[in-house]
């Protein structure tokens, strides 16, 4: 008959002393970490946003249109500056009534074949601008709202009087595109073959295009990049094609950046979202282009909630050490748990 042992009975308070142990621990981490931590965690680069500064209003400005008999006007070419305000000072030389009108569309060269009928039709048409008629030795006065371009355009005036235009009474009038604004934006390229941030903003509220754009680049490591901008909006290139894209449609902006950065200036001349990568062999496959949003909302960062994780994390914490204060008071009052059988020998099997 082998001899009795004593049930080791201190294996329980051992084990409620590790669960209080754990629990304790977990619920410290747990109710610190929403201290240390954001309620939610921003996933995605930081967005660049461009530094702007509107350029003055065009200065208003006058010009003096003499009407003579040859039929001719002087001058018979005119610049005015886009978004400015004109005033035309009409002056009738002759002995004959004149008319001064502006062609309503832009880069349009009337034949001087056209007979006065279709010369009417054409206006009946299309509209003018401006249509003012003076008599002879008359003064005339009009203003001119000049419109906002990104490229040069041309509006031929006319004098409608029966073949006074056929006879050489016309002019034309350019349009120059003046800047609407400055801004000033920065990227950085790194050896990840990427540019950081690869989401740049600008916004051009109180400003007119095209807007003149100081680029400068900041080369984080020691790779050769490019930072090259596609000159249409809206189109996004591939690793595949940009060779050929560029061809057809030379880049806004190519700025080299060497170890020691790069610079440069371009026109945008409209809103929208402009795609611009990296022209260095592999470097756009491996995922280095980035967006230029102009007055474009930029997609919304994506955000992970931490809350859910929080609040279950925080669950067990608690119910491991209830269950460790229940252990550790069941065993300093009664002394035995679970009671050993009859006789005060464990149960078959049971430990020692």
């Amino acid at each position: 008959m082998r001899p009795r042992r004593r049930w080791n009975w201190p294996r329980r308070s051992r084990a409620a002393l590790a669960l209080l142990v754990a629990g304790g621990l977990l619920l410290t981490a747990t109710l610190v970490a929403p201290i240390a931590l954001p309620v939610t965690t921003e996933i995605g680069d930081p967005v660049g946003v461009a530094h702007t500064t509107p350029a003055p209003a065009a200065a208003p400005s006058t010009v003096i249109v003499n009407m003579t008999d040859t039929p001719a006007f002087l001058p018979n070419a005119i610049s005015v500056n886009a978004g400015s305000n004109v005033t035309f000072d009409l002056r009738n030389l002759g002995n004959y009534t004149h008319t001064f009108t502006l062609l309503r569309q832009a880069n349009v060269t009337l034949s001087p074949s056209m007979t006065p009928d279709q010369l009417d039709a054409y206006f009946n048409q299309n509209g003018s601008t401006i249509n003012e008629s003076v008599a002879p030795g008359g003064l005339a006065s009009v203003t001119y709202a000049v419109p906002l371009t990104t490229y040069s355009l041309t509006f031929e005036y006319v004098s409608v009087v029966a073949y006074q235009f056929q006879a050489g009474m016309h002019g034309t009038l350019s349009v120059i595109p003046t800047v609407g604004g400055n801004a000033t934006l920065s990227d950085n390229t790194t050896d990840a073959l990427s540019f950081v941030p690869n989401a740049l903003e600008l916004n051009t509220t109180g400003m007119h295009f095209p807007i003149n754009v100081s680029m400068t680049l900041t080369n984080l490591g020691a790779l050769i990049h490019t930072w090259t901008l596609v000159p249409q909006a809206g189109v996004n290139i591939t690793p595949t094609n940009f060779t050929s894209y560029f061809e057809a449609h030379p880049p806004l902006a190519n700025i080299s950046v060497t170890s020691a950065g790069g610079s440069g200036y371009f026109l945008i001349g409209g809103p929208g979202v402009y795609m611009y990568i990296c022209e260095e062999p592999g470097h756009f496959a491996s995922g280095m282009y980035g967006y230029l949003y102009v007055d474009v909302p930029v997609p919304h960062v994506a955000a992970v909630s931490t809350s859910i994780v929080y609040a279950w994390v925080l669950a067990v914490a608690l119910g491991i050490v209830g269950v460790g204060v229940v252990l550790s008071f069941v065993v300093a009052y009664t002394g035995r748990f679970p009671k050993p059988p009859a006789g005060g020998s464990p149960p078959e099997g049971g430990p020692y």
